[in-house]
């Protein structure tokens, strides 16, 4: 089966191990909204969805990434689970992966892809001021990661 879930204010997307992709993903709360036996037809309705709920939409079909995916190793696998702490999260709800057992599962088959344009980072970066929860004001304004903002406002990415 199939699961297309929602969750809310961040994303749609699609897996067939729901608990599993939550626990990684470092969310507690989300909702299914639909399941299908096909994953083709999974993959098309997420895509469908996520234009609908105004989401970003996936660059690769589910079913293209489920054939590009490489699990983690043993030892990777061993490791996330040990950072991870009894609820499966860390402080903040994100599963904690140092630099070295980091692992991408990516919607591109493991190409390295930008989302915003050097333009849009520039602009985000004009934008902001050193003021609480200006990060993710942007962040929300944009429909970017918060993590993506801090970074482009502290001149860590998206560098001319």
């Amino acid at each position: 089966m199939h699961y297309i879930y929602h969750i809310p204010g961040v994303k749609i997307g699609c897996t067939k191990n729901i608990k599993q992709r939550m626990r990684v993903q470092g969310f507690t709360e989300w909702e299914i909204l639909e399941e299908h036996e096909d994953g083709w037809l999974a993959g098309d309705r997420e895509i469908e969805l996520q234009k609908q709920y105004g989401y970003p939409v996936d660059n690769s079909h589910y079913m293209v990434s489920i054939k590009n995916l490489k699990p983690p190793s043993p030892e990777t696998q061993l490791k996330i689970q040990e950072s991870l702490n009894r609820n499966g999260t860390r402080t903040g709800g994100i599963p904690y992966i140092d630099k070295d057992t980091a692992f991408r599962i990516s919607s591109s088959g493991g190409k390295a892809t930008r989302s915003i344009t050097m333009e849009l980072a520039n602009e985000i970066r004009s934008k902001y001021v050193k003021k609480y929860g200006m990060i993710a004001k942007l962040a929300k304004e944009y429909n970017i990661n918060t993590t993506i903002v801090g970074r482009i406002v502290r001149n860590q990415i998206y560098l001319d």
